[in-house]
C-alpha cells in the first residue's frame, strides 16, 4: 500500500497545487485516449462511402504528425495542440461533407472538455485545423500538420489513395471528368511543397514519378 502525501516538487507550485508541467504531463497521457475515441467514432459513425477521409487516414496523419514533431523538436505544449488537431482534422467529414471544418470544430468542442482541456487548448486546436483547411501557415506546428495531411502525395500508394478520393467525391455529388480530375491532381502534385526538412526527406516518390504514374493510370 502506498500513501500519496503530495505532488513532487517539480510538478507543483509554491502552494502545492499542480503546476503547468504537471498539467502538460496529464494532457500528454490523455492524447492516446482521445485518439482512440475519435477512431472509434469513425468506425461506428462514419458512412461507408468515406473511402478516403476515414479512420485509416486519421491514423496515418496522426502518426506522421508525431514523427515530424519529434524530428522538428517542438515543445510539449506545441505537440499537444498538434496531436489534437491531427486527430480532429477530418472528423467533420462524418456528419457534414460540405462543411467539414465547422463540424470538426463541433467535435473538438464536444469531446475535449470531457478530458480536461480548456478554452485556450481548444482555440489553438481550432486555429491549426482552420489554417490547414485554408492552407495557411503561421507556425512550425502549421507546417507539420500541412506535411502530415499531404503525406499521401509522396507515398508509393498515392495512385490507390487518389482513386479512393475520386470515388468518394463522386459519390458525394462532386462530378469530375477523368481529364478534369487528372489535371487537378497533376497541378496539386507539381505545386505542392513539403514545408519541413523532415517532410521533404521522408518523401518516398518524387513529383515527376508521381505525375507519370498518375497519367499512366488515366490512359
Amino acid at each position: 500500500m502506498y500513501f500519496v502525501e503530495g505532488i513532487v516538487s517539480e510538478l507543483r507550485d509554491k502552494d502545492g497545487n499542480p503546476n503547468k508541467k504537471f498539467i502538460l504531463k496529464m494532457q500528454m497521457i490523455k492524447l492516446q485516449d482521445i485518439e482512440e475515441v475519435v477512431i472509434k467514432m469513425f468506425d461506428d459513425e462514419a458512412p461507408p462511402d468515406l473511402y478516403f477521409h476515414n479512420a485509416a487516414l486519421v491514423r496515418n496523419v496522426c502518426a506522421q504528425a508525431e514523427l515530424l514533431a519529434t524530428a522538428e523538436k517542438i515543445s510539449e505544449e506545441e505537440f499537444i495542440s498538434l496531436k489534437l488537431a491531427s486527430v480532429f482534422l477530418f472528423t467533420g467529414y462524418i456528419n457534414d461533407y460540405e462543411k467539414p471544418l465547422e463540424s470538426s470544430f463541433s467535435s473538438a468542442d464536444e469531446i475535449l472538455p470531457k478530458y480536461g482541456f480548456g478554452a485556450e487548448n481548444i482555440n489553438e486546436v481550432k486555429r491549426l485545423i482552420r489554417n490547414s483547411f485554408k492552407n495557411k501557415q503561421e507556425s512550425v506546428t502549421d507546417n507539420i500538420l500541412h506535411d502530415a495531411r499531404y503525406d499521401y502525395l509522396g507515398r508509393v500508394d498515392y495512385i490507390r489513395l487518389t482513386e479512393k478520393l475520386l470515388r468518394e467525391e463522386t459519390e458525394y455529388g462532386m462530378p469530375h471528368t477523368k481529364k478534369e480530375w487528372t489535371d487537378n491532381q497533376r497541378k496539386l502534385l507539381v505545386e505542392h511543397e513539403f514545408l519541413t526538412n523532415t517532410g521533404r526527406l521522408l518523401r518516398n516518390v518524387q513529383v515527376e514519378d508521381q505525375v507519370a504514374a498518375l497519367l499512366e493510370s488515366t490512359d
